[in-house]
């Protein structure tokens, strides 16, 4: 029980509090509030950052190590070279020095299929050998004294009468053409079977390989593999050099962006160097011991951290633990920090590496100190300029603030019902009361709105929702929505409507767009909303309103819909008994935005498919506009297909009753024939517009008349020759004339042959080659002055010496432009393409153009230009099409395409296209017969068009029943009217055509 002690109050009792402005002492508080806030802040973040990078980093360490192995695993590809090795078990016999020539080029084949392996041999039990070394570098070239041109290098020791082994080199250039054959004194003492590979393989009864040493020749770091031929005593050898591992290292570095001092080393199990991520000059200090192998210590390393990991290597490789994946440690090393990490990287041989990692510690933690930093300059910002606005603030805090927090609260519990609490008689307060009332109601309003239009999914019947919505929000009479959608500058009366929900008859007249932006838009009040009556007497859209709908004197309100970026999308509409109030009106100018947002969000759509459009026409006229001779190519076949699609869909008997083409179908149709050209834009324009069999950028046939030029100079030559010689005049004169006239024809007839105009006998072809014989005589060097691609391409043939007679035409080696392996097809391509291009990529050999038989065009010029059809489909492959146009590649790929599989790219039959596909290949054929623009052919006329078109039929290169609609439904005639020039339009008989 509590004491009171007698003559105290409780009052006098109670000590008295101190009393503190509220302003005061939430200034007071604040600022060590922000000071311990920003300091906090800044220290966890700095820990957090540092725990963050450590983490980031160790994930990293563990990425390189992971890495370092996927690369050198498949850069050195062991198991490939073993299998290699098996497969040169066949050359097990020795054999005098032209058959092993023969067999380098199985060395050489194995050589290609495994880039890592320098060199494959074959020693054999007599002592001979047999091998291929690669020649990756002027280095090599210089340790053996090659020429530039030397790719291979073959050593081969047989075994003479006398007993004695003779060693000789043969070097080859990258063609495989010897270059030379030469002695080799320095392997005249080579013996295969003292290599200790040898040795091994003998005593192994499988493959074998040495461990990691110092190559004696190339001075690089590798190992051999062997394996003995079964029931002899041939062993067959591969040398694996691993300085690849090197070239990984520094890729890897390179890798890590700014951690630009990293760095990298991949150690052996005893702590030899087997690659490093810097260079290797001076990367050992000089004296040092290495290894039995001849290989460099980590410890032995000029780069101090690389030292320090190499003394403490055995320790740090014994404590990472059989089943982890990376040890991480951290050293300090002349006073600097490194964050350091182990890992077990690829066997080689069945001897593991190790991956060390190797991070400046100043370097990785660097951001996350520069985080600190801000953080805390942030905090004392912030301290600064809050200090005094805090202070201003809390002075015009009240009591009452209490009441209206638990409103707000209310209101952020979606609770909107709740009465009003607070009266106060401070009017700011009082009135910030009357707006959380205000503010709960409209806010009530406006989410049922929303909702209610979110549930509805169809476009027109949510125009009828919102209008609907804004007409009962609003108590207006009724209401009307004017749209912009077809951007052409009116605004359309859409929809109109009233209280009753009834959809009223449309009179209402369209408005200018630029009106009524200016009068909507950009007014000085700020407001959204413009308020009025429509009355004959007022504006000038008042009036026309009146007029239209009957009234006058009728309060309304109008609101511009606009988009995000402020374009004017349309106008909302109401009309009133009596006019509403302010607060109406703004719920209603809120509530406006939510329509605009609906009408933008169609408008982009319907953006999105004409900005499709203009880029798909943009690619179509790009490609006629390459080339003048295919110019309207790209637009005239997609006419014809919709002209022919159409003809299909509106056939109510025989093969096409029952086709049809929805809205969705029609856009793939238009889509895949305005693109079905597309791979054009790589082809070559001349190629595509080769009008001559010499021409390619320019026509070959002006080199050829000057040779003509420099013959017929010639022949005046040897006349003035004769004269000075003291030769009778008019004899001389007989034998120049006869020369000039026997040139001139040979010219005319060589240049006849280049137009291509007509079928080549064999006997022009003969004369071509005669004509060929002849020579000319060339003084000046023809590689000067020419790209370095033209000079590789001249350097397969030795340079002859000045001067040199040259035939008058020829095929040269140089002609010949080799395909790249990237140009060649799988077989098992993912499109399924069948179409094989020819060996070459061009041959611009003058004879075998002037000898092409039809036409201009050689195999690897044909190929070339149904190529495109190949990139169509992949580039219309890779584009992301809607559900409804995913078959849009196979539409337009499928037109060079026959019933029979005998067309390109794939070889389809009919049941493997579609009805579309087989349209595009009649479109496409008729408009290349009938255009009056290409080079190579002169343009038929429709009757001869048709005819061709009758055997293309026959031989089932077009579908039947397509050419039967394209004839009897008259579109060749649509097009024909359209499109062809009027002396190419004759008569047809259809008829014949039909029963043909």
């Amino acid at each position: 029980m509590t004491q009171s002690h007698p003559g105290v109050s409780w009052q006098a009792w109670r000590q008295p509090r101190r009393k503190v402005r509220f302003n005061v002492g939430l200034s007071i508080l604040f600022l060590p509030v922000v000071m311990f806030t920003g300091i906090t802040v800044a220290v966890v973040s700095y820990q957090h950052a540092r725990r963050l990078v450590t983490d980031l980093n160790h994930a990293r360490m563990a990425g390189l190590a992971r890495a370092m192995d996927w690369q050198l695993q498949e850069k050195l590809s062991i198991p490939v070279a073993k299998r290699q090795i098996a497969a040169l078990m066949d050359l097990e016999d020795p054999q005098p020095f032209p058959r092993q020539l023969q067999r380098l080029k199985v060395l050489r084949q194995a050589l290609e299929a495994t880039p890592a392996i320098s060199s494959y041999y074959l020693g054999y039990g007599n002592g001979e050998r047999l091998q291929l070394r690669r020649i990756r570098s002027e280095v090599d070239r210089t340790d053996f004294r090659l020429p530039a041109a030397a790719a291979f290098l073959a050593q081969i020791g047989s075994r003479e009468a006398n007993g004695r082994i003779r060693t000789q080199q043969v070097v080859l250039d990258g063609a495989f053409r010897q270059l030379e054959i030469r002695p080799d004194p320095l392997s005249a003492s080579f013996d295969p079977r003292q290599r200790p590979w040898y040795r091994a393989a003998l005593d192994s009864s499988g493959p074998v390989a040495t461990p990691v040493y110092r190559f004696a020749t190339t001075g690089r770091l590798g190992i051999s593999l062997a394996e003995r031929v079964p029931g002899s005593a041939t062993v067959v050898g591969a040398d694996l050099p691993i300085d690849q591992a090197s070239d990984a290292l520094l890729e890897l570095g390179r890798s890590l962006g700014h951690l630009k001092q990293v760095k990298l080393a991949l150690v052996g199990p005893q702590g030899n160097v087997v690659a490093l991520n810097e260079a290797g000059y001076g990367a050992f200090r000089a004296g040092t011991p290495g290894t039995l192998e001849g290989m460099n210590r980590l410890a032995d390393a000029t780069t101090p951290v690389f030292a320090r990991i190499g003394e403490q290597f055995p320790a740090l490789r014994q404590s990472l633990g059989y089943g982890d994946q990376l040890l991480t440690t951290t050293l300090r090393v002349d006073g600097e920090g490194w964050e350091v990490a182990l890992a077990r990287a690829v066997q080689v041989n069945q001897t593991q590496t190790y991956l060390a990692i190797a991070i400046p510690t100043e370097q990785l933690f660097a951001g996350a100190r520069r985080l600190q930093q801000t953080a805390v300059l942030t905090a004392f910002l912030v301290l600064l300029v809050a200090s005094p606005l805090v202070w201003l603030i809390a002075r015009l805090v009240t009591r009452q603030l209490r009441r209206l927090a638990l409103e707000a609260q209310a209101v952020q519990n979606f609770e909107f019902d709740a009465p009003r609490t607070v009266e106060s008689v401070v009017t700011e307060i009082d009135e910030l009361a009357t707006s959380f009332e205000a503010m709960k109601g409209t806010i009530r309003r406006f989410l049922g709105v929303n909702a209610a239009i979110a549930a509805e999914p169809d476009f027109e019947r949510l125009l009828v929702r919102v209008l609907d919505e804004s007409i009962a929000n609003s108590r207006a009479q009724g209401g009307a929505l004017f749209l912009n959608l077809d951007d052409d500058k009116l605004l359309d009366p859409e929809l109109l409507r009233n209280a009753a929900g009834e959809t009223l008859p449309n009179t209402l007249p369209r408005f200018p767009l630029a009106g009524i932006r200016r009068l909507l838009v950009g007014k000085a009040s700020g407001r959204r909303a413009t308020t009025g009556r429509i009355s004959a007497e007022g504006s000038a859209m008042e009036r026309k309103l009146a007029g239209a709908m009957a009234v006058d004197n009728v309060p309304y309100v109008s609101l511009p819909l606009q988009s995000r970026s402020g374009d004017l999308l349309g106008m909302l509409l109401l009309w009133f008994r009596v006019p509403p109030s302010d607060q109406r009106v703004a719920f209603m100018e809120a509530f406006s935005s939510t329509v605009a947002t609906t009408l933008e969000t169609r408008q982009l759509i319907r953006a999105q498919k004409a900005l499709f459009q203009a880029f798909i026409e943009l690619i179509a006229g790009s490609i006629d506009a390459k080339s003048p001779y295919t110019g309207g190519h790209c637009k005239r076949v997609p006419e014809l297909t919709k002209m022919l699609a159409q003809a299909a869909c509106e056939e109510t008997e025989g093969p096409f009753a029952g086709f049809s083409l929805s809205e969705d179908r029609w856009e793939a149709v238009h889509v895949a024939s305005w693109l079905h050209d597309c791979g054009k834009v790589v082809t070559p324009e001349y190629v595509v517009d080769k009008a001559t069999k010499l021409e390619t950028l320019y026509d070959r046939i002006h080199e050829v008349r000057m040779r003509f030029e420099v013959l017929k100079r010639d022949a005046w030559i040897r006349y003035y020759q004769g004269l000075l010689e003291g030769g009778r005049a008019d004899e001389l004169a007989v034998e120049r004339e006869s020369d000039l006239q026997h040139l001139d024809q040979d010219f005319a007839f060589v240049a006849a042959c280049n137009q291509g105009g007509e079928f080549l006998a064999p006997d022009r072809i003969e004369r071509l080659h005669s004509i060929a014989q002849r020579t000319w005589l060339r003084t000046l060097d023809d590689r000067l002055g020419i790209s370095d691609e033209e000079l590789r391409r001249k350097q397969l043939l030795a340079a002859p010496t000045l001067p040199v007679e040259e035939p008058l035409l020829a095929d040269r080696p140089d002609h010949r432009i080799e395909r790249l392996p990237s140009d060649r097809l799988d077989p098992g391509n993912p499109w399924g393409f069948k179409l094989q291009p020819p060996e070459l990529l061009y041959d611009r050999g003058e004879l075998k153009n002037l000898s092409i038989s039809r036409g201009t065009l050689t195999e690897e010029d044909r190929y070339k230009i149904n190529e495109h059809i190949i990139h169509t489909i992949r580039m219309l492959s890779a584009l992301p099409f809607p559900r409804h146009m995913k078959d849009v590649p196979e539409l337009a790929g499928g037109h060079h395409e026959t019933l029979i599989g005998t067309g390109y790219p794939k070889g389809l039959k009919k049941e493997e296209m579609s009805d579309v596909a087989r349209m595009m290949a009649i479109a496409d054929i008729f408009e290349a017969l009938t255009a009056a623009d290409r080079p190579y052919k002169p343009m038929k006329t429709l009757s001869q068009a048709l005819k061709i078109m009758t055997f293309m039929r026959k031989d089932q290169h077009i579908d039947p029943e397509l050419f039967a609609l394209f004839i009897r439904s008259g579109v060749y005639k649509r097009y024909a009217e359209q499109f062809l020039k009027p002396e190419q339009i004759d008569a047809v008989d259809e008829e014949a055509l039909l029963a043909g």
